[in-house]
């Protein structure tokens, strides 16, 4: 036995059939190191019979009418196969070839990797080889496999087998991924960014909280997330600003131990005066509505201090005082605050009116005196802690 295989060549050409190339590569190298030419790689069972039924065999039937090996190329010389199929087991492969009237001759060699099944394919007639293997075990088992001493594939015996591992002979259908449907609510869109918070996944988390202050405004759990988010990529700028909206949200909501906690994480600059600046970073972003409504806040909670002068202090802050001053009394005016709009325009926009009165009286067309030095001394502080 040991001359007759020593005397048969090596196949040239193979149909190497696995779940993907990469999870063969090193089995298609020894082959190629064996004198192997042409290597196809299939993942398919499906696919793969078809393709060695296209290339139709020429078949001899004697004079009792039973089919014979085929005389003519096969378009490869063996079917190799992986234990792992992208469709189906390989025992319910190579339980269709057993059952075709051509196919069951064919030359095939199977590899695997686990002993228990390495026993049941063998008991079919199968010729396997067991990882791993040796340059020698390969050529061993492929001269066997292309020597005409092989064994058909034993059907019954291999449906025994396939039974057995509780195996089906039809093909599995594959399972169509299920894409997660898109959040619908606010509360849904909150809880997925809290879900990718706990997972580090910073991106996914800060498009949800946006997407949640997007529909509602005064979701400070979704403003203290964005803030977690910040803090984590080191903007403490955009972390300031997100804390300071969840803290004067919590303090127009009457939960003043809430937003005395949020402002103890604040730098101590910017805990005096939660609407204030809450309201300067809103008109820095453009949401001159809310800063508007920002600043009448602040103007309540501290009365000793005219809304003119809040805004005219933050507006000082900026590259384009006067844009901003207008801006801010435009939005006044549009959320109902016409007269209020109308007091700030004259105050923070109106040039005075020159008069032909006496020099002294000059200064009544301008704010008061007092009104001028408390503006210069909170915009000389705030340049100062800015």
């Amino acid at each position: 036995m040991s001359a007759l295989l020593s005397s048969t060549p090596l196949p040239a050409r193979v149909l190497f059939l696995a779940r993907s190339e990469a999870s063969v590569r090193n089995d298609a190298k020894m082959l190629r190191s064996l004198g192997v030419s042409a290597i196809t790689h299939m993942s398919d069972s499906s696919q793969a019979t078809a393709f060695l039924e296209k290339n139709t065999y020429s078949v001899q039937v004697d004079a009792t009418g039973s089919v014979s090996r085929p005389t003519c190329a096969s378009p490869v010389d063996i079917v190799i196969s992986d234990e792992n199929l992208d469709d189906v087991p390989v025992s319910v492969f190579l339980y269709g070839l057993a059952q075709h009237p051509v196919l069951s001759s064919h030359p095939i060699l199977v590899l695997t990797g686990t002993t228990e099944s390495a026993r049941r394919l063998r008991s079919a007639g199968v010729y396997l080889l067991e990882r791993p293997y040796s340059v020698q075990g390969l050529t061993r088992m492929l001269q066997k496999a292309m020597s005409s001493m092989r064994r058909n594939l034993k059907a019954d015996v291999f449906e025994a087998a396939a039974q057995l591992r509780g195996v089906p002979l039809q093909p599995r259908q594959k399972k169509q991924k299920i894409k997660p449907a898109a959040p619908s609510t606010t509360s849904d869109w909150y809880k997925k960014g809290m879900a990718c918070l706990l997972h580090n996944h910073l991106r996914e988390a800060e498009y949800a909280f946006i997407h949640v202050l997007e529909r509602q405004e005064d979701h400070s759990d979704a403003a203290l997330g964005l803030a977690r988010i910040y803090h984590a990529k080191g903007d403490n700028k955009a972390m300031c600003r997100y804390l300071l909206r969840a803290a004067a949200t919590s303090l127009r909501e009457g939960n003043k131990i809430r937003a005395a906690h949020i402002a103890g994480m604040l730098p101590a600059k910017l805990r005096d005066n939660i609407y204030f600046y809450e309201a300067f970073f809103r008109m820095e972003e453009g949401d001159y509505k809310a800063a508007a409504l920002g600043f009448l806040d602040a103007a309540k909670e501290n009365s000793d201090i005219s809304l003119h002068h809040i805004i005219s202090r933050a507006c000082l802050l900026t590259s384009e005082p006067e844009i901003y001053m207008r801006r801010i009394c435009v939005a006044l005016a549009g959320m109902g605050y016409k007269a209020t709009a109308d007091r700030l325009r004259r105050r923070l926009l109106v040039y005075p009116e020159v008069t032909s009165e006496e020099a002294h009286s000059w200064l009544d067309a301008y704010p008061r005196i007092k009104d001028a030095i408390n503006v210069a001394s909170y915009t000389a502080w705030a340049w100062k802690y800015a």
